[in-house]
């Protein structure tokens, strides 16, 4: 139940010492601050966890100003690009974990860009794609992506692929024409194999084969069940695709559809709550770095609620828990050893640390908040 106690708002406390011209401004000019703060845009977001968890890759607004910002665990910071007048729309890593790839855009505009960092100079390079991207794929272990971009004129994405060999040297070929999807299906080798298509009453089709001129259709949705359909990859073998969808079903579930026999398979469903994330965190499915396959679901009800699909994974949970707040596990290093999660207060800022789950030890990295930090504030009873 929500606390029917009114909001308090006290500002951090001054050390004695300090001049009467420099204390905290009067209570209303806390509330004032603390108003402020809750109201503007998180400090720091979008945050992502390298290959080998050594380091996040994130986002850090200051009023009107984006930047890229990188943060190894040990602490030290540094900026990788300041995008004047522009958002940022994803970050990710490649999987060699040597470049830092950003979608970003001028404000007002839907002409978005892709560009990435060379960690190895720091130097920040525009994609050389011929046109608007619009999504796009890293591989799972090699220095390549996969782009999907609109030429100028056309009204569909097509597919191509880039090779990240060094800051000199990026090649971009044309992997596929688009045969009409609306948006593709690319596996973890960046092969196309598919996509799905929007119909005129509003339904969902999905088409998937060996490549796209070969993909057939493996399921349809109706206008309201398409709705909630997403699309999570294949599994490592290629044989597999799975989605999150309501179809025949009376909540959102986690589906496996065997791409030989096109037999839908339930691997997770609840029967009172949709399966979905926190708003940071995933579509509410983690997928083990190591094989692939999806091993945790989340529901959200009054709180989230977290379900392994493997009783190994019980131990990591417990290792990155903090007691008092939700935490949220974000991402997972390639080994499974480092976690990145984030403990969600009712009272306090979100905080993001690296978790070692071999060693339970954390490795605290910033606030989201930090301008609220210190306040006094309102909780939840339960």
């Amino acid at each position: 139940m929500t606390s029917t106690r009114p909001l308090m708002c006290q500002a951090p406390s001054v050390d004695a010492t300090t001049s009467t011209a420099s204390a905290d401004p009067a209570p209303t000019d806390a509330t004032a601050r603390l108003r402020r703060g809750l109201l503007a845009v998180e400090h720091n977001q979008m945050v992502r966890l390298s290959p080998n968890g050594t380091a996040v890759a994130f986002l850090r607004i200051g009023g009107d100003d984006h930047e890229l910002w990188l943060r190894p665990v040990d602490g030290t910071e540094r900026r990788l690009a300041a995008l004047d007048g522009e958002i940022v729309g994803d970050i990710r890593w490649s999987g060699d974990g040597q470049w830092v790839l950003f979608l970003h855009v001028q404000r007002g505009r839907e002409l978005w860009r892709l560009s990435a960092v060379d960690l190895t100079t720091d130097r920040c390079l525009l994609m050389p794609v011929p046109g608007i991207v619009t999504e796009f794929w890293v591989s799972r272990n090699r220095p390549a992506i996969a782009v999907s971009c609109r030429p100028p004129g056309s009204a569909r994405a097509d597919l191509f692929r880039l090779d990240l060999k060094s800051s000199e040297e990026i090649e971009c070929k044309l992997l596929s024409r688009n045969p009409g999807f609306h948006r593709w299906l690319v596996d973890g080798e960046l092969s196309p194999r598919g996509g799905t298509r929007l119909d005129r009453d509003g339904s969902v089709s999905l088409f998937v084969g060996p490549a796209p001129h070969e993909a057939r259709e493996k399921l349809r949705l109706d206008p309201d069940t398409g709705m909630d359909f997403a699309v999570l990859g294949f599994s490592r073998d290629g044989a597999r695709l799975y989605v999150l969808t309501s179809w025949n079903a009376p909540t959102r579930r986690l589906l496996s559809i065997d791409l030989r026999t096109q037999e839908p398979t339930c691997v997770f469903s609840d029967p009172s709550f949709d399966v979905a994330g926190y708003p940071i965190g995933r579509d509410g499915v983690w997928f083990n770095p190591i094989t692939g396959d999806p091993d945790l679901c989340a529901t959200i009800d009054q709180r989230l609620r977290l379900h392994p699909l493997d009783e190994r994974l019980l131990g990591k949970l417990a290792s990155v828990k903090r007691a008092g707040a939700i935490t949220v596990p974000l991402e997972r290093d390639n080994t499974d050893s480092r976690w990145l999660v984030a403990h969600v207060h009712d009272d306090a800022p979100m905080e993001y640390e690296v978790v070692d789950t071999r060693t339970s030890t954390a490795a605290p990295l910033f606030l989201n908040r930090p301008n609220i930090a210190g306040y006094e504030l309102s909780n939840l009873d339960d």
